[in-house]
Protein backbone atom coordinates (compact mmCIF):
# COMPACT_ATOMS: atom_id res chain seq x y z
CA UNK A 1 0.00 0.00 0.00
CA UNK A 2 2.78 2.37 0.84
CA UNK A 3 4.48 1.75 -2.45
CA UNK A 4 1.23 2.22 -4.33
CA UNK A 5 0.60 5.53 -2.56
CA UNK A 6 4.02 6.75 -3.67
CA UNK A 7 3.23 5.77 -7.25
CA UNK A 8 -0.01 7.69 -7.15
CA UNK A 9 1.72 10.77 -5.72
CA UNK A 10 4.49 10.62 -8.35
CA UNK A 11 1.98 10.27 -11.22
CA UNK A 12 0.04 13.30 -9.99
CA UNK A 13 3.28 15.29 -9.76
CA UNK A 14 4.21 14.34 -13.34
CA UNK A 15 0.85 15.57 -14.66
CA UNK A 16 1.29 18.87 -12.88
CA UNK A 17 4.80 19.24 -14.29
CA UNK A 18 3.51 18.60 -17.81
CA UNK A 19 0.77 21.20 -17.36
CA UNK A 20 3.25 23.78 -16.12
CA UNK A 21 5.57 23.00 -19.03
CA UNK A 22 2.71 23.37 -21.51
CA UNK A 23 1.65 26.68 -20.00
CA UNK A 24 5.25 27.88 -20.15
CA UNK A 25 5.61 26.88 -23.82
CA UNK A 26 2.29 28.57 -24.66
CA UNK A 27 3.43 31.77 -23.01
CA UNK A 28 6.69 31.58 -24.95
CA UNK A 29 4.80 31.11 -28.24
CA UNK A 30 2.50 34.01 -27.49
CA UNK A 31 5.46 36.18 -26.59
CA UNK A 32 7.27 35.13 -29.80
CA UNK A 33 4.15 35.87 -31.84
CA UNK A 34 3.86 39.31 -30.28
CA UNK A 35 7.51 40.00 -31.04
CA UNK A 36 7.06 38.90 -34.68
CA UNK A 37 4.04 41.18 -35.05
CA UNK A 38 5.94 44.10 -33.60
CA UNK A 39 8.95 43.38 -35.80
CA UNK A 40 6.77 43.10 -38.91
CA UNK A 41 5.03 46.36 -38.08
CA UNK A 42 8.38 48.06 -37.59
CA UNK A 43 9.64 46.74 -40.96
CA UNK A 44 6.48 47.93 -42.72
CA UNK A 45 6.86 51.35 -41.16
CA UNK A 46 10.48 51.50 -42.31
CA UNK A 47 9.52 50.33 -45.81
CA UNK A 48 6.80 52.99 -46.09
CA UNK A 49 9.28 55.62 -44.92
CA UNK A 50 11.83 54.48 -47.49
CA UNK A 51 9.14 54.53 -50.19
CA UNK A 52 8.19 58.08 -49.30
CA UNK A 53 11.86 59.02 -49.22
CA UNK A 54 12.42 57.46 -52.65
CA UNK A 55 9.45 59.33 -54.10
CA UNK A 56 10.72 62.54 -52.60
CA UNK A 57 14.18 61.96 -54.00
CA UNK A 58 12.73 61.24 -57.44
CA UNK A 59 10.71 64.46 -57.43
CA UNK A 60 13.76 66.35 -56.22
CA UNK A 61 15.89 64.85 -58.96
CA UNK A 62 13.34 65.93 -61.57
CA UNK A 63 13.30 69.46 -60.24
CA UNK A 64 17.10 69.62 -60.05
CA UNK A 65 17.45 68.31 -63.60
CA UNK A 66 15.03 70.87 -65.00
CA UNK A 67 16.71 73.66 -63.05
CA UNK A 68 20.15 72.57 -64.30
CA UNK A 69 18.89 72.54 -67.90
CA UNK A 70 17.63 76.11 -67.48
CA UNK A 71 21.00 77.18 -66.07
CA UNK A 72 22.73 75.75 -69.14
CA UNK A 73 20.20 77.41 -71.47
CA UNK A 74 18.99 74.07 -72.85
CA UNK A 75 15.28 73.93 -73.79
CA UNK A 76 13.21 71.00 -72.56
CA UNK A 77 9.63 69.77 -72.67
CA UNK A 78 7.69 67.87 -69.98
CA UNK A 79 5.41 65.26 -71.54
CA UNK A 80 1.92 65.00 -70.02
CA UNK A 81 1.87 61.20 -70.55
CA UNK A 82 4.14 58.89 -72.55
CA UNK A 83 7.65 60.21 -73.12
CA UNK A 84 8.03 58.09 -76.30
CA UNK A 85 4.81 59.55 -77.69
CA UNK A 86 6.00 63.11 -77.09
CA UNK A 87 9.44 62.43 -78.56
CA UNK A 88 7.89 60.74 -81.59
CA UNK A 89 5.77 63.83 -82.23
CA UNK A 90 8.86 66.06 -82.01
CA UNK A 91 10.43 63.79 -84.62
CA UNK A 92 7.32 63.84 -86.83
CA UNK A 93 7.12 67.65 -86.66
CA UNK A 94 10.85 68.01 -87.47
CA UNK A 95 11.62 69.66 -84.13
CA UNK A 96 14.50 67.27 -83.40
CA UNK A 97 17.04 65.14 -85.24
CA UNK A 98 15.78 61.87 -83.78
CA UNK A 99 14.70 60.01 -80.66
CA UNK A 100 17.12 58.33 -78.25
CA UNK A 101 15.34 55.31 -76.76
CA UNK A 102 15.38 51.52 -76.53
CA UNK A 103 11.58 51.31 -76.32
CA UNK A 104 10.11 49.84 -79.52
CA UNK A 105 6.77 51.61 -78.93
CA UNK A 106 8.35 54.77 -80.31
CA UNK A 107 7.82 53.36 -83.83
CA UNK A 108 4.12 52.86 -83.12
CA UNK A 109 3.84 56.50 -82.10
CA UNK A 110 5.23 57.49 -85.48
CA UNK A 111 8.94 58.20 -85.00
CA UNK A 112 11.15 57.84 -88.09
CA UNK A 113 14.66 58.42 -86.71
CA UNK A 114 15.67 56.34 -83.69
CA UNK A 115 19.01 55.93 -81.89
CA UNK A 116 19.39 52.83 -79.72
CA UNK A 117 22.04 51.79 -77.14
CA UNK A 118 23.01 55.46 -76.78
CA UNK A 119 23.98 55.17 -73.11
CA UNK A 120 25.52 51.68 -73.21
CA UNK A 121 29.28 51.54 -73.00
CA UNK A 122 29.50 47.91 -74.18
CA UNK A 123 27.53 48.40 -77.44
CA UNK A 124 27.71 50.62 -80.47
CA UNK A 125 25.05 53.25 -81.03
CA UNK A 126 22.55 52.03 -83.65
CA UNK A 127 20.58 54.35 -85.92
CA UNK A 128 17.30 53.27 -87.55
CA UNK A 129 15.49 55.16 -90.31
CA UNK A 130 11.79 54.60 -90.99
CA UNK A 131 12.26 55.00 -94.75
CA UNK A 132 14.91 52.28 -94.84
CA UNK A 133 12.70 49.97 -92.76
CA UNK A 134 9.80 50.53 -95.16
CA UNK A 135 11.96 49.80 -98.21
CA UNK A 136 13.71 46.78 -96.73
CA UNK A 137 10.91 45.19 -94.68
CA UNK A 138 7.73 46.71 -96.07
CA UNK A 139 6.65 47.85 -92.61
CA UNK A 140 5.03 51.25 -92.23
CA UNK A 141 3.50 52.75 -89.09
CA UNK A 142 0.12 51.06 -89.60
CA UNK A 143 1.80 47.67 -89.98
CA UNK A 144 3.94 48.21 -86.88
CA UNK A 145 0.88 49.08 -84.79
CA UNK A 146 -0.78 45.90 -86.02
CA UNK A 147 2.31 43.88 -85.08
CA UNK A 148 2.31 45.47 -81.62
CA UNK A 149 -1.36 44.65 -81.08
CA UNK A 150 -0.72 41.03 -82.10
CA UNK A 151 2.47 40.24 -80.18
CA UNK A 152 1.81 42.63 -77.27
CA UNK A 153 3.00 46.09 -76.22
CA UNK A 154 2.78 48.48 -73.29
CA UNK A 155 -0.97 48.81 -73.86
CA UNK A 156 -1.98 45.20 -74.60
CA UNK A 157 -0.86 41.63 -73.92
CA UNK A 158 -1.52 40.64 -77.51
CA UNK A 159 -2.61 37.25 -78.80
CA UNK A 160 -1.34 34.34 -76.64
CA UNK A 161 1.60 32.44 -78.18
CA UNK A 162 1.81 34.88 -81.12
CA UNK A 163 5.30 36.04 -82.03
CA UNK A 164 6.73 38.27 -84.71
CA UNK A 165 6.52 35.59 -87.42
CA UNK A 166 2.85 34.96 -86.66
CA UNK A 167 2.19 38.69 -86.85
CA UNK A 168 3.89 38.98 -90.24
CA UNK A 169 1.92 36.03 -91.59
CA UNK A 170 -1.34 37.62 -90.43
CA UNK A 171 -0.42 40.85 -92.20
CA UNK A 172 0.51 39.05 -95.40
CA UNK A 173 -2.83 37.23 -95.54
CA UNK A 174 -5.12 40.15 -94.67
CA UNK A 175 -4.84 43.47 -96.46
CA UNK A 176 -5.69 47.05 -95.57
CA UNK A 177 -4.83 49.45 -92.78
CA UNK A 178 -4.06 48.28 -89.25
CA UNK A 179 -7.65 47.97 -88.02
CA UNK A 180 -8.90 46.68 -91.38
CA UNK A 181 -6.38 43.85 -91.33
CA UNK A 182 -7.08 42.84 -87.74
CA UNK A 183 -10.86 43.05 -88.20
CA UNK A 184 -10.67 40.84 -91.31
CA UNK A 185 -8.47 38.39 -89.42
CA UNK A 186 -10.90 38.25 -86.50
CA UNK A 187 -13.90 37.57 -88.77
CA UNK A 188 -12.00 34.92 -90.72
CA UNK A 189 -10.77 33.27 -87.50
CA UNK A 190 -14.36 33.10 -86.23
CA UNK A 191 -15.42 31.26 -89.38
CA UNK A 192 -12.33 29.03 -89.32
CA UNK A 193 -13.40 27.61 -85.94
CA UNK A 194 -16.37 25.86 -87.57
CA UNK A 195 -16.07 22.12 -88.15
CA UNK A 196 -16.73 22.38 -91.90
CA UNK A 197 -13.81 24.77 -92.50
CA UNK A 198 -11.00 23.32 -94.59
CA UNK A 199 -7.85 24.82 -96.08
CA UNK A 200 -4.69 23.64 -97.78
CA UNK A 201 -2.66 26.67 -96.70
CA UNK A 202 -0.07 25.89 -94.03
CA UNK A 203 -0.14 29.50 -92.88
CA UNK A 204 -3.90 29.55 -92.39
CA UNK A 205 -3.75 26.23 -90.54
CA UNK A 206 -1.34 27.78 -88.05
CA UNK A 207 -3.42 30.93 -87.69
CA UNK A 208 -6.57 28.88 -87.15
CA UNK A 209 -5.11 27.40 -83.94
CA UNK A 210 -4.59 30.78 -82.28
CA UNK A 211 -6.82 31.87 -79.41
CA UNK A 212 -8.29 35.35 -79.74
CA UNK A 213 -9.49 37.10 -76.60
CA UNK A 214 -12.80 38.95 -76.43
CA UNK A 215 -12.63 42.44 -77.87
CA UNK A 216 -9.69 41.87 -80.21
CA UNK A 217 -8.76 44.14 -81.90
CA UNK A 218 -9.37 47.00 -79.49
CA UNK A 219 -9.87 50.31 -81.30
CA UNK A 220 -8.93 52.21 -78.13
CA UNK A 221 -5.40 50.76 -78.29
CA UNK A 222 -5.06 51.84 -81.90
CA UNK A 223 -6.27 55.35 -81.05
CA UNK A 224 -3.80 55.54 -78.15
CA UNK A 225 -0.95 55.21 -80.66
CA UNK A 226 -2.45 57.37 -83.39
CA UNK A 227 -3.78 60.18 -81.16
CA UNK A 228 -1.72 60.15 -77.92
CA UNK A 229 -2.28 62.73 -75.20
CA UNK A 230 0.78 64.91 -75.65
CA UNK A 231 1.81 68.53 -76.02
CA UNK A 232 1.21 69.46 -79.69
CA UNK A 233 2.80 72.90 -79.41
CA UNK A 234 5.21 73.54 -82.28
CA UNK A 235 6.88 76.61 -80.85
CA UNK A 236 10.50 76.67 -81.98
CA UNK A 237 13.07 75.72 -79.34
CA UNK A 238 15.58 78.41 -78.40
CA UNK A 239 18.92 78.06 -76.62
CA UNK A 240 20.51 80.52 -74.21
CA UNK A 241 23.99 81.08 -72.83
CA UNK A 242 24.89 79.18 -69.63
CA UNK A 243 24.71 81.14 -66.38
CA UNK A 244 28.18 80.41 -65.05
CA UNK A 245 27.84 81.85 -61.53
CA UNK A 246 24.56 80.02 -60.83
CA UNK A 247 26.02 76.79 -62.22
CA UNK A 248 29.02 77.11 -59.91
CA UNK A 249 26.72 77.66 -56.95
CA UNK A 250 24.37 74.79 -57.82
CA UNK A 251 27.05 72.17 -58.56
CA UNK A 252 29.12 73.24 -55.57
CA UNK A 253 26.09 72.78 -53.29
CA UNK A 254 24.77 69.54 -54.78
CA UNK A 255 27.96 67.73 -55.81
CA UNK A 256 30.42 69.41 -53.45
CA UNK A 257 32.77 70.27 -56.32
CA UNK A 258 35.34 73.04 -55.86
CA UNK A 259 35.44 76.07 -58.16
CA UNK A 260 38.47 74.87 -60.12
CA UNK A 261 36.89 71.53 -61.03
CA UNK A 262 33.67 73.24 -62.10
CA UNK A 263 35.50 75.71 -64.31
CA UNK A 264 37.54 72.95 -65.93
CA UNK A 265 34.28 71.27 -66.97
CA UNK A 266 32.12 74.31 -67.85
CA UNK A 267 34.42 76.93 -69.36
CA UNK A 268 35.42 74.87 -72.47
CA UNK A 269 31.72 74.35 -73.21
CA UNK A 270 30.99 78.07 -72.96
CA UNK A 271 33.94 78.89 -75.24
CA UNK A 272 32.63 76.51 -77.92
CA UNK A 273 29.17 78.08 -77.66
CA UNK A 274 30.64 81.54 -78.22
CA UNK A 275 32.05 80.51 -81.57
CA UNK A 276 29.97 81.23 -84.69
CA UNK A 277 30.13 77.68 -85.98
CA UNK A 278 26.87 76.00 -86.86
CA UNK A 279 25.77 73.44 -84.30
CA UNK A 280 26.43 69.86 -85.43
CA UNK A 281 23.59 67.42 -85.88
CA UNK A 282 23.49 64.23 -83.86
CA UNK A 283 23.88 62.07 -86.98
CA UNK A 284 27.28 63.68 -87.65
CA UNK A 285 28.68 61.79 -84.65
CA UNK A 286 27.38 58.30 -85.51
CA UNK A 287 27.45 56.12 -88.59
CA UNK A 288 24.10 54.50 -89.53
CA UNK A 289 23.59 50.88 -88.53
CA UNK A 290 22.27 49.66 -91.87
CA UNK A 291 19.99 46.64 -92.24
CA UNK A 292 21.43 43.99 -94.56
CA UNK A 293 18.83 41.71 -96.08
CA UNK A 294 21.55 39.36 -97.29
CA UNK A 295 22.77 38.46 -93.80
CA UNK A 296 23.19 34.79 -92.89
CA UNK A 297 20.35 34.78 -90.38
CA UNK A 298 18.03 36.33 -92.96
CA UNK A 299 19.00 33.87 -95.72
CA UNK A 300 18.53 30.84 -93.48
CA UNK A 301 15.04 31.83 -92.34
CA UNK A 302 12.96 31.08 -95.44
CA UNK A 303 9.75 31.65 -93.51
CA UNK A 304 10.92 35.17 -92.67
CA UNK A 305 11.95 35.80 -96.26
CA UNK A 306 8.56 34.73 -97.56
CA UNK A 307 6.65 36.87 -95.07
CA UNK A 308 8.84 39.94 -95.71
CA UNK A 309 8.62 39.62 -99.49
CA UNK A 310 4.85 39.36 -99.43
CA UNK A 311 4.56 42.29 -97.05
CA UNK A 312 6.73 44.45 -99.29
CA UNK A 313 4.41 43.70 -102.20
CA UNK A 314 1.18 44.31 -100.31
CA UNK A 315 2.03 47.30 -98.12
CA UNK A 316 1.44 49.74 -100.97
CA UNK A 317 -1.79 47.95 -101.86
CA UNK A 318 -3.00 48.34 -98.28
CA UNK A 319 -2.56 52.11 -98.49
CA UNK A 320 -4.80 52.32 -101.55
CA UNK A 321 -7.69 50.35 -100.04
CA UNK A 322 -10.49 52.69 -98.83
CA UNK A 323 -11.64 52.60 -95.23
CA UNK A 324 -14.38 50.11 -94.42
CA UNK A 325 -17.73 51.04 -92.91
CA UNK A 326 -17.95 51.21 -89.14
CA UNK A 327 -20.63 48.52 -89.13
CA UNK A 328 -18.30 45.75 -90.28
CA UNK A 329 -18.56 44.11 -86.86
CA UNK A 330 -22.17 43.02 -87.47
CA UNK A 331 -22.72 39.31 -87.72
CA UNK A 332 -24.80 39.68 -90.89
CA UNK A 333 -21.93 41.29 -92.75
CA UNK A 334 -19.49 38.67 -91.49
CA UNK A 335 -21.12 36.10 -93.75
CA UNK A 336 -20.29 38.16 -96.84
CA UNK A 337 -16.53 38.24 -96.13
CA UNK A 338 -14.67 35.50 -98.02
CA UNK A 339 -12.20 33.25 -96.28
CA UNK A 340 -8.69 33.98 -97.58
CA UNK A 341 -7.26 31.13 -99.62
CA UNK A 342 -4.51 30.81 -102.16
CA UNK A 343 -5.75 32.61 -105.24
CA UNK A 344 -6.30 30.19 -108.16
CA UNK A 345 -5.02 31.04 -111.60
CA UNK A 346 -7.51 33.15 -113.47
CA UNK A 347 -8.83 31.67 -116.70
CA UNK A 348 -8.35 33.82 -119.73
CA UNK A 349 -11.57 35.05 -121.22
CA UNK A 350 -12.14 34.24 -124.87
CA UNK A 351 -12.72 37.36 -126.89
CA UNK A 352 -14.41 37.55 -130.25
CA UNK A 353 -11.87 37.95 -133.01
CA UNK A 354 -12.37 40.61 -135.64
CA UNK A 355 -11.74 39.98 -139.33
CA UNK A 356 -8.41 41.79 -139.16
CA UNK A 357 -7.34 39.74 -136.11
CA UNK A 358 -8.28 36.49 -137.89
CA UNK A 359 -6.09 37.44 -140.83
CA UNK A 360 -3.17 38.19 -138.50
CA UNK A 361 -3.60 34.85 -136.67
CA UNK A 362 -3.78 32.91 -139.96
CA UNK A 363 -0.57 34.58 -141.17
CA UNK A 364 1.19 33.78 -137.90
CA UNK A 365 0.12 30.11 -138.04
CA UNK A 366 1.39 29.74 -141.61
CA UNK A 367 4.72 31.30 -140.64
CA UNK A 368 5.07 28.88 -137.72
CA UNK A 369 4.33 25.88 -139.94
CA UNK A 370 6.93 26.94 -142.54
CA UNK A 371 9.55 27.53 -139.85
CA UNK A 372 8.99 24.09 -138.35
CA UNK A 373 9.58 22.44 -141.73
CA UNK A 374 12.90 24.23 -142.24
CA UNK A 375 14.43 23.33 -138.85
CA UNK A 376 17.62 21.26 -139.26
CA UNK A 377 17.86 18.87 -136.37
CA UNK A 378 21.47 17.87 -137.01
CA UNK A 379 22.81 21.40 -136.83
CA UNK A 380 23.41 22.95 -133.38
CA UNK A 381 23.37 26.45 -134.91
CA UNK A 382 20.00 28.22 -134.96
CA UNK A 383 18.91 29.48 -138.34
CA UNK A 384 17.34 32.85 -139.03
CA UNK A 385 13.95 31.23 -139.39
CA UNK A 386 14.31 29.75 -135.89
CA UNK A 387 14.83 33.18 -134.40
CA UNK A 388 11.54 34.30 -135.90
CA UNK A 389 9.59 31.29 -134.67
Amino acid sequence: MYIEDNKEESSVADVEDIKESSFSQLESLEQLQAELIDDTAAQLTTARGNERLTATLTDTMHEDTQYLLRLFGIPYLVSPTEAEAQCAYLDLSNQCDGVITDDSDVWLFGSSHVYRHFFRQDQLVEYYDGTIILNQLGLDRESMIAVGMIVGSDYTKGIPNAGIMTALEILQEFHGTCMERLEKFRRWWKKAQKSDYKTESKVLKRLKNLELFEGFPNKAIYDAYIKPKIDYDQTKFTWAMPQLELIREFIGTKLKWDRRKIDDMILPVIKRMNTKEIQSRIDSFFAPYAFENNSKSYRKNTRLQSAINLLKERTQEAKDIPLENENNDDEDEDDNIPIPEKQPLKKRKRTKNTKLMNNVLDTANKTNRRSKKKITITSPVLSDDDDNS
